[in-house]
């Protein structure tokens, strides 16, 4: 059981790498700029600054950026020859939505910042939706392409078309070299696992679980409850092996247990 549940749940954070890897290409490609409002397009040259105001659009190749103010800073190109300017953060504030082909992002504020390669998604209903799930947080969305991390934060969740959740007041995962796959997921604070199944959910919960994908391993740390049905197991930790199929329940103090139900 409890196998089958980790091994199932933590697909999850494949869906995670649809967002990161597709807002930063873009926004660095050589595509222009393009920028539409209804009120206004102010200009603000000494400081760099184009402010569009009311029902602002922004798009760039594939993707758009809707707010109801958008705000991109540029610096000049060092290059005098060269009569273009260099993008260095783009803002979309109020209502913010920013979609590609196979993704969805919506927060009050939506900031890229093309110098520091940080993506931050906060305030409001903060969500990215996939063809196969959801990603939401009460706080914020981060991703920090420079370290290869996704961090969502706040009554953090990943939520599979199918039924399957991943719950932590902190998601972190981590993305391999070329940022198309996970090698890790932590969630942090309240976590929590679940899994429908048809004979019954399957559901882990602890202050932390922290999974590898090399080793196959995920770590529960504090108070862990492992629910099979009407089954139960608690302890302190457990050391869940997904490739073996070896599973070990331990306490630092107390006692582990189990009730099991025929």
């Amino acid at each position: 059981m409890i196998t089958r549940l980790f091994s199932a749940c933590f697909i999850f954070a494949i869906m995670v790498a649809v967002f990161p890897v597709t807002l930063p290409a873009n926004a660095q490609s050589s595509d222009p700029l393009v920028v539409e409002a209804d009120d206004s397009l102010e200009w603000r040259r000494e400081d760099r600054q184009y402010i569009a105001t009311g029902n602002a659009v922004a798009t760039q190749g594939g993707t758009t950026l809707k707010a109801d103010i958008i705000t991109a800073d540029y610096r000049d190109n060092a290059d005098s020859a060269v009569e273009n300017v260099n993008i260095t953060r783009i803002i979309g504030t109020g209502a913010a939505m920013l979609s590609e082909a196979n993704y969805n992002a919506a927060a009050e504020k939506i900031t890229y910042d093309l110098v520091s390669n940080i993506a931050t998604l906060e305030g409001g209903a903060v969500s990215v939706t996939a063809d196969d799930g959801t990603i939401t947080a009460s706080d914020a969305i981060v991703y920090r392409r420079g370290e290869r991390m996704l961090i969502a934060r706040g009554s953090a969740e990943i939520n599979l078309s199918n039924g399957q959740q991943l719950k932590g007041d902190v998601i972190e995962v981590d993305l391999n070299a070329d940022e198309t796959d996970f090698t890790a997921v932590r969630a942090k604070g309240n976590a929590e696992v679940f899994s429908p199944e048809a004979d019954g959910s399957q559901e882990a919960r602890a202050d932390n679980i922290d999974y590898t994908r090399e080793t196959g391993i995920a770590l529960l740390e504090g108070g862990v409850e492992i629910l099979d049905g009407s089954n139960i197991m608690t302890g302190d930790m457990a050391r869940i092996n997904t490739i073996s199929g070896i599973s070990t329940m331990t306490s630092t103090g107390g006692r582990v247990g189990g009730v099991f139900k025929p």
